[in-house]
């Protein structure tokens, strides 16, 4: 995700929109960093604070190293837990499908989260454009905190010129306190030998990462939020210098994070959600190549936002000629966002979705429901190309969605599928979200997904139709099948390449 960038007596630079006042229009020019005033008595925390002296960058990731969304931004922050100061994030809404702010402890486990819709605006004069029918406008801004476990001093200790009463900050906040509860593997008798007892109480470390989906442009310098360290004693900011260097409170370079975390937790929760607890599966899916599973409970730094459906995949060594990939599903209603004018009408199916390639904790490829060609209902039939030049009738215009896999590096070493899909609507009763973690899709009656199960098979270009055809299934959905789940003895279904 990136490096700490090195602080300067010059301090490094930031665009000059982000030294724009809350409280007036203009910007100040760089400040001299080893020369830094007292607060102005007569200004707010923001009108002296958000400048290049104070304002801490976070480190920013693409999806590829985290085994994320290609079409996605990471940005990320790291901090050590400490009752004396705050985490205060400044950010513009951005142009974006969805955005999200989350909170992980030194497990990697998930502690607490934001969704864009539920982020209140810094003030009356800005909006929030994930309310449905608010239509995207550039600069308008929220504040974020993150707790260490400390109180907020009473006004009259807040030092003159570093309050924050005035605006809408910490009703956006977050509790990075305690550890996260549940997860745990203390009393389970299969075990191993060499696991530690499961950590609970107090947290001493984690990440705060900011998500963006399909992240349209830089509407505002604040797209990308930055973070103010403020001491509680006096309610004022520290200097960056001091804040990623001396007292090493926060830092964007996960080289000092991973010191940070503890990694005998994170490798016996990765260990026992994957060695330990069993895949369940119903049945094998006769007409899908892949065995579909939801993802796991943990993951570190999962999106909670999302539930992922996975399915392992392994391409030959050298695939044979006239050799395609067919993905064949029906799609949720989704939104057009972002786009010039356009809102959410509050009734979406699910608010984003993405395939992506990936080879154990890397991405290779990634696209996403914007890429999708769907019929009137929703259907769609995706080609993946493995080599062979795509046949001329995989248009949109005959149905066909075609992604040229070989165009990616390492398109060969990929290992897995995983289907990502993020704020579900209650009322859509056939998302992955209906399955218990690391159990199959499929069922007896058709699946737990009916149609919007995603079917995979292998087939060469004289076998592709002239148009794509919805492939329809029983409408399963919600459905209980008589059989009971059992430990799957394999990976894959039919569809065999």
């Amino acid at each position: 995700m990136g490096n700490a960038m090195n602080a300067c007596r010059s301090c490094w630079s930031i665009n000059l929109g982000l030294l724009i006042l809350l409280s007036s229009a203009g910007a100040h020019a760089a400040l001299d960093c080893g020369q830094l005033p007292a607060p102005d008595p007569g200004k707010n925390f923001f009108s002296n604070f958000l400048n290049n002296c104070y304002a801490i960058p976070l480190a920013l990731g693409d999806g590829v190293v985290v085994a994320g969304d290609t079409n996605a931004l990471y940005d990320v922050l790291y901090y050590r837990v400490d009752p004396r100061y705050e985490v205060v994030f400044v950010g513009a809404f951005p142009n974006a499908r969805s955005m999200s702010v989350a909170v992980y402890d030194d497990h990697e486990a998930t502690l607490h989260w934001l969704t864009d819709y539920q982020i209140v605006p810094m003030s009356p004069s800005f909006v929030n454009p994930y309310q449905p029918g608010v239509a995207f406008v550039p600069d308008q801004r929220y504040a974020v905190v993150v707790g260490l476990g400390g109180v907020q001093p009473l006004p009259d200790a807040v030092t003159p010129g570093c309050r924050l009463d005035m605006f809408n900050v910490h009703v956006n906040s977050l509790d990075a306190s305690m550890r996260h509860t549940g997860l745990s593997w203390d009393g389970d008798p299969g075990i191993p030998a060499w696991f530690p007892p499961h950590e609970t109480g107090a947290n001493t470390a984690g990440a705060i990462l900011f998500r963006r989906y399909l992240y349209q442009s830089a509407a505002s310098p604040l797209a990308k939020p930055i973070a103010l360290l403020r001491d509680l004693t006096t309610g004022c900011a520290v200097p960056a210098t001091e804040a990623t260097q001396v007292l090493q409170q926060v830092t964007a370079d996960r080289r000092i994070y991973t010191t940070w975390v503890h990694r005998d937790q994170e490798d016996a929760h990765w260990y026992y959600v994957n060695q330990v607890l069993p895949r369940m599966c119903y049945g094998v899916d006769p007409d899908s190549y892949l065995l579909w599973l939801r993802g796991a409970e943990y993951l570190p730094g999962t999106n909670p936002d999302a539930v992922y459906l996975a399915g392992q995949f392994k391409l030959p060594v050298a695939p044979p000629p006239d050799w395609f990939m067919r993905i064949r599903l029906r799609l949720p209603r989704m939104p057009q966002i972002p786009c010039l004018g356009c809102t959410l009408d509050g009734t979406e199916e699910l608010r984003y979705w993405s395939v992506s390639f990936q080879n154990k904790n890397f991405t290779i490829a990634s696209f996403s429901d914007r890429d999708v060609v769907v019929d009137a209902e929703g259907f769609a039939t995706i080609i993946i190309g493995l080599g062979t030049p795509a046949p001329s009738h995989l248009t949109p215009e005959n149905g066909y969605t075609y992604f040229d896999l070989t165009q990616y590096t390492d398109w060969n070493k990929v290992t897995a599928l995983n289907i990502r899909s993020i704020l579900r609507s209650p009322g859509f009763r056939c998302s992955s979200g209906e399955l218990s973690p690391r159990t199959g899709e499929y069922n007896s009656l058709g699946g737990f997904m009916g149609e919007y199960s995603p079917a995979v098979d292998f087939l060469t270009s004289t076998q592709i139709p002239p148009v794509a055809e919805p492939y329809r299934r029983p409408d399963s959905c919600e459905q209980t099948p008589p059989e009971a789940p059992v430990p799957c003895t394999a990976f894959y279904g039919g569809g065999t390449p």
